[in-house]
């Protein structure tokens, strides 16, 4: 029975941390997240289409190996400089490269991102989209 009490208070301690972590990581470590929703159609021949849509960053439809670009602009309004961390997910990411992906960022400050899609040959025909999150934490 005193083994099976000290390995009930291990467990507990270990879950406890792990709480206590992670609660402070989402809490006091990540200030904010934002998410951009991005796409692009694969034409496959050599038709160009354009999208200036505001609400996502739509690079049109492409034909192979013609790169699209785009830029969107980040800021925030805290005090002190954050940490910024870009991640795409989803099956445009293998295609659309960033100019800049973890980067600390000043107070007041717009930072400029450049996005650029290629499709080369062979990629199947269809629309591409992903979600570009854009993590913004302390910098400790």
């Amino acid at each position: 029975m005193n083994r099976r009490f000290i390995l009930i208070i291990i467990v507990s301690v270990i879950l406890l941390t792990v709480s206590a972590v992670t609660l402070f990581y989402f809490f006091y470590f990540i200030e904010e997240v934002q998410l951009i929703n991005a796409s692009a159609r694969y034409s496959g021949g050599k038709s160009l289409g354009f999208n200036v849509d505001l609400d996502e960053l739509s690079f049109g439809s492409l034909p192979a190996n013609a790169p699209g670009h785009r830029n969107f602009f980040i800021s925030h309004s805290k005090p002190y400089p954050l940490k910024v961390k870009i991640m795409v997910k989803g099956n445009l990411s293998q295609y659309l490269t960033l100019s800049k992906t973890d980067f600390i960022l000043s107070p007041n400050v717009s930072e400029k991102i450049g996005g650029s899609v290629k499709f080369p040959q062979g990629t199947a025909i269809g629309n591409y989209t992903a979600v570009i999150t854009i993590q913004f934490s302390k910098n400790i």
